[in-house]
């Protein structure tokens, strides 16, 4: 009897947890929401989010269907890595090396035209920062405006 009254007593109080969890997404959401309509000068496409979603100490391969384009992301310069579906980023004392050539750049931008970004396997809305961190492993990023990334969520 007595197991059977812990047992109720866990699931009511997981069930408050949750209700407490939802509770307080809706209300981040509602935030994210009121601060992006027309009364704050924002509009939801405007609200970029960016999301460290690796830490590698090799490379990275990044790929998409439509064709990769591949900038500093400090100045937005094209960097001249060709017409290129896939590209394999690895950090160099240097700067990166890309597909085997070495751009003296610590950061770069990563987008396509028509397509998702892959990255392990997965796909990705927005544009990539792949750069290189303090200790000289590379950080990346992925850029995705709000309404982007809901869709994405959601759908």
């Amino acid at each position: 009897m007595q197991a059977g009254r812990s047992l109720a007593e866990a699931l009511a109080k997981a069930g408050r947890a949750l209700v407490a969890a939802t509770v307080f997404l809706l209300a981040v959401f509602a935030a994210i929401i009121a601060y992006t309509t027309p009364a704050h000068g924002l509009e939801s496409e405007d609200v970029e989010i960016r999301a460290i979603l690796a830490r590698s100490q090799g490379g990275v391969s990044l790929m998409a269907m439509d064709g990769l384009r591949v900038l500093s992301a400090d100045s937005a310069a094209p960097l001249n890595t060709g017409e290129v579906n896939e590209i394999e980023v690895t950090p160099h004392p240097s700067g990166l090396r890309i597909n085997k050539l070495l751009f003296p750049v610590d950061s770069i931008r990563v987008d396509s035209e028509g397509s998702l970004i892959s990255l392990a396997g997965k796909v990705y809305r927005g544009y990539f920062v792949v750069r290189k961190n303090e200790a000289g492993r590379l950080d990346i990023i992925n850029h995705v405006y709000l309404e982007d990334y809901l869709k994405g969520v959601v759908g």
